[in-house]
């Protein structure tokens, strides 16, 4: 059984993302109720829309940038942060748009990160020399084989940087199926808790 909890926010660059991300961080890290591991800051795509579009999502360069510093501002120290940069996608259906210019905020990206001294995806990198067409949906969203490739990336990056966060090395919220306690624990439970169920169910025949 797992727990995963969802949001999407479509088409947003990062203006409109950076405001919704302060009020959630004061919600949660700020108050000291963030249980917080990690924190991934993927934006660009829409940033690099050529600017003028009917769409209004272009963010010059540098105040992305900006805002790419901002967000990962908002965060404690201690907590770490990886970049994942803007992935390709097809010039052919997506006019709004160039590859050479998505490229460069990639790039912007991926020098903030150094200077922060974080872990980065490269997804252009990953993404080199591959046909896009089985990796995209619609040109410009990603299918899940082209998932699958920023994933391997970055767990690589994880178990490279922050090894303490592999999979195999977190500890379970809750104890494995095989843990023996847990399951004397749950065995002790189930048995009173049929106990319960006779007892009531006699004393609805009694009645």
């Amino acid at each position: 059984m797992c727990c995963v909890s969802g949001s999407e926010l479509a088409g947003y660059n990062t203006d409109w993302l950076l405001p919704v991300a302060e009020k959630v961080v004061s919600s949660t890290v700020i108050k000291g109720s963030s249980k917080i591991r990690l924190v991934v800051i993927w934006m660009g795509t829409n940033d690099s829309v050529l600017e003028g579009m009917p769409s209004g999502q272009h963010v010059p360069i540098s105040r992305y940038k900006k805002n790419l510093l901002a967000m990962y501002s908002l965060y404690p120290s201690s907590i770490p942060t990886i970049f994942i940069t803007p992935t390709p996608f097809r010039h052919d259906v997506w006019r709004d748009r160039d590859p050479k210019v998505t490229a460069q905020y990639g790039e912007a990206a991926k020098d903030l990160a150094k200077e922060l001294g974080i872990g980065v995806v490269d997804s252009q990198k990953e993404f080199k020399g591959k046909k896009l067409e089985p990796l995209l949906s619609d040109g410009l969203h990603l299918k899940p084989a082209g998932y699958e490739i920023v994933f391997d990336a970055f767990m690589r990056l994880i178990r490279e940087k922050h090894p303490e966060l592999a999979p195999e090395r977190l500890p379970y919220a809750l104890p494995s199926w095989d843990d023996h306690d847990m399951r004397d624990a749950g065995y002790k439970y189930a048995m009173e808790r049929e106990a319960a169920e006779l007892v009531e169910e006699a004393g609805g025949k009694k009645e």
